[in-house]
């Protein structure tokens, strides 16, 4: 078995609530999502003939492989990265990770005593979740907002069933107390009305912490939103979950991948 990646690196992270701890990226290829702010574009794109692993930590120094790659290769380039710096974590992300669940098992079960796992999920493949044999020390989940995502199917639907799933396995795993999970929702300028529908319906079913995250500036198919947005979508998220933060794509702002 073998699967299609774009990138391995060491870097920052970005987004969330691990915002500035240093992981190691394993940025898988595929999607089943088109959403419209996407920033990884080429992740829909056909697949790469060649994948970009940086052979020492922080130097860039780019080694290309080709395409499709084992995941004794993978693993080689992950433990190579984490020699002589310590990272925080091991990020697989995407694309959808989840597409090439096998993968990340035959990964993981070598490399869960080295380094926390930290998965990125569009949280739709709910499925493949319970297809995992690993305890993912991490989950970042989005939360889509329909419009937002160019797809005709359900995401609502798939999304309510991937956090029960997940309620479900993190129950049977660690005697009912849920691992580490962040809901991460992106909007954009005139998405409140539908950022309320979303968060009423979210509210129902869980209270993880919740990541507002405005589309980045920049973004050529949607607007980003205001500063009376950002605020308004930060109270409006008071009023439904817990722990509500506004925390935008810093990667972006100290230019890290």
């Amino acid at each position: 078995m073998a699967a299609y990646y774009q990138e391995i690196f060491s870097g920052i992270q970005g987004e969330g609530i691990l915002v500035g701890t240093r992981q190691i990226f394993v940025r898988f290829h595929g999607c089943n999502l088109d959403c419209i702010y996407c920033d990884t574009a080429a992740s829909k794109d056909d697949k790469p003939d060649y994948c970009e692993i940086e052979t020492e930590a922080g130097k860039r120094s780019i080694l290309q492989l080709q395409n499709p790659l084992t995941s004794e290769i993978i693993i080689s380039a992950i433990l190579q990265l984490n020699k002589n710096i310590r990272h925080h974590s091991l990020a697989f992300t995407g694309g959808e990770p989840l597409l090439n669940y096998k993968e990340l098992n035959k990964i993981a079960n070598v490399i869960e005593q080295s380094i926390p796992i930290y998965l990125e999920t569009n949280g739709t493949l709910y499925d493949e979740l319970s297809l995992l044999d690993f305890i993912p020390d991490h989950i970042a989940m989005d939360v889509k907002i329909p419009s937002l995502t160019g797809c005709e199917f359900d995401i609502k639907k798939m999304t309510q069933k991937f956090i029960l799933k997940y309620q479900e396995i993190s129950e049977t795993f660690i005697s009912g107390v849920n691992y580490p999970i962040q809901l991460k929702l992106i909007f954009a300028s005139g998405n409140l009305e539908e950022l309320k529908n979303t968060l009423i319906w979210l509210s129902d079913i869980c209270d993880y912490p919740l990541i507002l995250q405005p589309v980045t500036a920049g973004n050529l198919l949607v607007d980003s939103p205001t500063p009376d947005e950002v605020l308004a979508a930060n109270e409006m998220g008071l009023q439904f979950m817990s722990d509500v933060r506004v925390i935008p794509q810093t990667h972006i702002m100290i230019k890290q991948k």
